[in-house]
Formats: C-alpha cells, sequence, structure tokens
C-alpha cells in the first residue's frame, strides 16, 4: 500500500513538472531554401504564427526588381507540406494581390488552406511559386524546415522564447512595417489616444509571452514583454 502512495506521488510530480519544465518549449526554424533571386523580382518567405505551439502561416515578401509590372498566379502557386508535397493553396489575410507594380514591394501574410489542426507540423514547409514576368511563367521552390526546441536546452545557454529573441532586433524609432517584419506575428491594436506628443497607439502581439507595442505617429516608442 505505501508503495502504491509513492507510486502515485511520484506520477503527480511527474505530470507537474512533465506540464510546467518538460512541456516548456518553442518553436523555431532554419532556412533550407528561403528565397527566389533573379534579375527580374526577388522573394522570400518564413514562418509566421497566432499560436503559442508551432507556426501556422507564412511571411511572403517579394520585391519586383525590373521595370515593368509582373503578376503573380496564385492559382498556380502551392503550399508545400512536411511530405515535400504540393497540399492546396494559400489563403491570404486579405484580397490577394496580382499585379507588382515596377520597383515595388509585396507582403503578406499567406496561411495554408489544408493545414491539418491549423499548425505546420515539424518538418520542411514551403511555397511553390509562379510568376508571369513579360508573358513568361517563372516557377520556384522556398522551404523552411520547422522544429520545436525545448526552452531548457540551447547550445547557446540562450532560455528565451522565440519572441523574446525576435524583440531583441526592436529599435526605437523604427516604422510600423519594420516592426512587424522583425516580429513576424500576428497583431491586434488595442488603443489609439491623442497625445500632446502626438499619435500613440497600443497594439498588442498575439504570442506567448505576450509583446506589447507603442507607437507615437508611427513610429516605435517603447515597448514591454510579460
Amino acid at each position: 500500500m505505501k508503495a502504491k502512495h509513492i507510486l502515485y506521488s511520484f506520477f503527480i510530480l511527474y505530470m507537474i513538472l512533465g506540464c510546467s519544465i518538460f512541456g516548456s518549449r518553442y518553436w523555431d526554424y532554419m532556412p533550407i531554401r528561403e528565397s527566389i533571386n533573379n534579375e527580374f523580382f526577388e522573394a522570400t518567405i518564413s514562418p509566421g504564427t497566432t499560436r503559442t505551439n508551432g507556426f501556422n502561416f507564412l511571411i511572403f515578401r517579394i520585391k519586383n526588381k525590373s521595370d515593368g509590372d509582373i503578376e503573380i498566379n496564385w492559382d498556380k502557386t502551392f503550399y508545400i507540406d512536411a511530405n515535400g508535397e504540393k497540399n492546396g493553396f494559400f489563403l491570404l489575410s486579405k484580397s490577394p494581390s496580382r499585379i507588382i507594380t515596377a520597383n515595388s514591394t509585396f507582403e503578406k501574410h499567406i496561411y495554408p488552406t489544408k493545414l491539418k489542426k491549423n499548425i505546420m507540423k515539424k518538418g520542411v514547409h514551403g511555397i511553390f511559386l509562379s510568376v508571369m514576368v513579360n508573358g513568361q511563367e517563372i516557377n520556384g521552390e522556398m522551404t523552411v524546415g520547422l522544429f520545436p526546441v525545448p526552452s531548457y536546452y540551447r547550445s547557446d545557454g540562450d532560455y528565451r522564447s522565440n519572441i523574446e529573441r525576435r524583440a531583441d532586433n526592436l529599435q526605437i524609432g523604427m516604422t510600423k512595417s519594420e516592426v512587424w517584419k522583425v516580429i513576424g506575428y500576428e497583431y491586434n491594436l488595442k488603443s489609439t489616444t491623442s497625445t500632446a506628443l502626438g499619435k500613440m497607439e497600443c497594439y498588442e502581439v498575439v504570442s506567448y509571452p505576450r509583446v506589447i507595442l507603442y507607437f507615437l505617429d508611427g513610429k516605435l516608442e517603447s515597448w514591454t514583454i510579460y
């Protein structure tokens, strides 16, 4: 009977530790082939998330380097899943733009339409991109490797979450677009206030831990992580 109590106590302790320590982890990524660069355009991807247990969208950016318009063919652009196969299309946060005008840049969060449990599982994920340039179809693949990292183990001794390490690259005075590119997570506007110094906006990043960002007239004024 005493042995059963000891075993039961050990199990409870294991469950507590398992949830608080062994289950404590963040997700990171490793570039595999994260860009396409030619004389007409340069495209890149990186993973982003609105979740705390993995990545669920790609941050897609393409710069038109030519003097004419180029067109993204979304009907021939596919999500590449962890099995290396084309698996459906992408859902964009707003209506997809097809035409990228000369010397301009397009950036969007794109969501794979066929994700299981709305999470990209461990492995290599990416995009098969189709772009029309001067009537010619140019195709290419971009991929990144996603993997969970226990927060109690990092070779460089940095035990912080992914969002905390990204926040290291923030600088006072950054524009909103520069900040969102650094953060790589979804965000929500929490409040807007008119002050003697200008328009103050407060944004909350959808992450764990939470990040609160304050902008004064569109420039980063301060931030806090909690």
